[in-house]
């Protein structure tokens, strides 16, 4: 399914136009003139589509601690990890920001990139910053095979506990395409969230307990914002099991947590003034 059928599908309302943009399989950006391959009519959206390698990051790739992978597939070790740079994780989104100039979309940009790049750098707590997130957020799941509500501050807060505890906080993404409206942003891609085997173990897949993967799946993301740019809750799901992989990396392929955030610090940036 493409986004604009899929932003058709949730019901965003027809009448402002949407500039494709495209980007080149090897991830470098076309000139400007040649990006303007097509405009639709779509909620004020800005949509650049391509294949930017794991330039982007449709947060969280499960919601609770169990995994259900019994369909999944286990790889070897993929000798490329060159691929694998949490510093490249938001590339779509920056490069969307880069062409943005609507000043509220812009905003929640800026808003999604600085989020994403918090959580992985295990900075989790910043994320509540009253400015960037509702009191009451709400995150909906349905990954994995699994259905889950995370409904407040409090149940949110303990899955970004763990996740910085245990490394899971580290995410690669692949083939990310990116909407942004008044009040949403949206987001399709393929998710690589690192995970020690023993958690994978303990769900029944097939995996040494004593090594560490990444867990790859492909998933739709839905964010809403509020009138104040402040983020209401996740919807995430998953689009195709048979993307699933798991991937075993090399201990000196194990990023942590406190090397993701020497990584990400110089890229977590303020809040702009917001003007709407």
């Amino acid at each position: 399914m493409s986004l604009p059928q899929f932003l058709a599908g949730i019901g965003w309302p027809a009448g402002r136009r949407c500039v494709m943009r495209a980007q080149l399989t090897s991830g470098s950006l076309l000139s400007r003139d040649e990006q303007i391959v097509n405009c639709i009519s779509y909620c004020g959206v800005s949509w650049p589509i391509g294949h930017v390698p794991f330039g982007g990051r449709t947060q969280m790739s499960c919601g609770p601690q169990t995994f259900a992978l019994r369909r999944g597939s286990v790889a070897g070790r993929n000798r490329d990890m060159s691929r694998f740079d949490i510093t490249k994780t938001n590339l779509a989104v920056e490069r969307l920001i880069e062409v943005t100039d609507n000043p509220r979309h812009l905003y929640l940009l800026h808003a999604y990139n600085r989020h994403r790049y918090l959580e992985m750098a295990g900075r989790w707590r910043e994320i509540f910053d009253p400015e960037m997130t509702v009191a009451h957020p709400v995150y909906n799941f349905n990954v994995f095979g699994i259905s889950t509500v995370l409904d407040g501050a409090e149940a949110v807060q303990a899955v970004y506990n763990e996740w910085s505890g245990t490394g899971q906080c580290i995410f690669y993404v692949d083939d990310e395409k990116l909407a942004v409206g008044d009040n949403t942003i949206c987001s399709t891609a393929a998710i690589y969230q690192q995970t020690p085997g023993v958690i994978l173990a303990e769900a029944g897949a097939d995996v040494d307990p004593d090594a560490t993967y990444l867990v790859k799946n492909v998933e739709h993301m839905i964010w809403p914002y509020d009138d104040q740019g402040r983020l209401i809750g996740e919807d995430v799901w998953e689009i195709d099991e048979s993307k699933r992989e798991i991937i075993k990396l090399d201990p000196s392929e194990v990023l942590t947590v406190e090397q993701s955030e020497v990584l990400l610090a110089p890229l977590i940036k303020p809040l702009p003034v917001r003007t709407f």
